[in-house]
């Protein structure tokens, strides 16, 4: 107990709000504050309904900021609907289709179907149009391999227009990052036109949520500084394989065979770019280079239909049979 009565009222006191006091003193941002920034009033309104397009952005733009998960903005389009709302979107799923569809023939190339039994490729989803006596000419019997193919070219557009680009040391004894290496040295003085070069990577995981196999297959720009090289933002997809175990090498070769088609383009040819803050409106154009992959053992045998490490010959180096 406090005995010093004068202590007792000071410390009583301490936290009363006095209506005298300017409020901004004890004003601090609040979520609601936040709201009014993303939900700026200026006093713009229209009588038109909002379109379906226009709904689903801003429930994307309510999710990234205040981190709401999917079923949360499944529930939110449920609420729309009943308090009939025109053109809302019915679950997250549509939010998201309705965003990313205007983008689909710029980015995703084509989708190939693998028939989980004899192997080949079609564009079916239901069944094998490969061959007559495939048992799953019908319907597929167990989920088949899908395969999307992304375009390289415009993710790697959209990065070099939002990012500065590094440029190799001067002095060839300093290694610093990738771009100071030996071979990158190599292409410099080899190439009298302007590139870039790209990592490759890899990997597959399992997501047990949907007894799924996911293999993904990304790049990054090496000319990037590594604080940003491998942002979300800033990783490229080539290929996202979803398959019910490890990929089939045949199959792998066969979807290799249209990201390896775009990248011998890129390298030919190049693409052409508006520079990060260039004070001219020319655009550039640029070579790409896949200088490198970075890949486990097993991937790596994948990628480049071989033996994997364990088996006989499962070296790539020598000749040696392994045990």
């Amino acid at each position: 107990m406090c005995r010093d009565e004068d202590i007792c009222d000071e410390d009583l006191n301490e936290n009363i709000f006095d209506e005298d006091l300017d409020e901004d003193v004890y004003h601090e941002e609040t979520p609601e504050d936040n709201a009014e920034k993303l939900f700026d009033d200026n006093g713009h309104y229209t009588d038109r309904n909002f379109t379906s397009t226009e709904i689903a952005l801003a429930l994307s733009l309510l999710k990234s900021r205040h981190s709401l998960t999917n079923s949360c903005i499944s529930n939110i389009c449920r609420l729309l609907k009943m308090l009939r709302v025109p053109n809302s979107a019915s679950n997250f799923r549509h939010v998201r289709s309705l965003i990313s569809s205007p983008y689909n023939t710029t980015i995703f190339r084509e989708t190939l179907i693998s028939c989980s039994s004899c192997h080949k490729i079609s564009t079916n989803t239901t069944y094998c149009l490969s061959t007559s006596n495939c048992v799953n000419k019908d319907k597929f019997i167990s989920n088949p391999t899908i395969n999307h193919i992304l375009q390289i070219e415009p993710q790697i557009r959209s990065i070099l227009e939002r990012n500065h680009l590094m440029i190799p040391n001067k002095d060839e004894n300093l290694i610093r990052d990738i771009i100071d290496a030996p071979l990158y040295r190599k292409l410099v003085h080899a190439e009298s036109d302007s590139f870039i070069t790209i990592l490759m990577n890899s990997d597959g995981a399992v997501v047990k949520s949907i007894s799924r196999s996911i293999w993904i297959t990304t790049f990054v720009i090496n000319e990037l500084p590594p604080s940003i090289r491998f942002n979300r933002e800033n990783v490229i997809i080539g290929m996202v394989s979803i398959v019910s175990i490890k990929p089939n090498k045949d199959e792998m070769q066969v979807f290799l065979k249209r990201l390896v088609q775009e990248l011998l383009h890129l390298e030919r040819d190049g693409l052409q770019y508006s520079p990060f803050s260039s004070s001219t409106p020319m655009d550039k154009i640029v070579r790409v280079f896949l200088i490198a992959a970075v890949c486990d053992k097993p991937a790596a045998s994948l990628l480049i239909n071989h033996t994997e490490t364990g088996g006989y010959f499962g070296c790539i180096h020598c000749k040696i049979m392994g045990m």
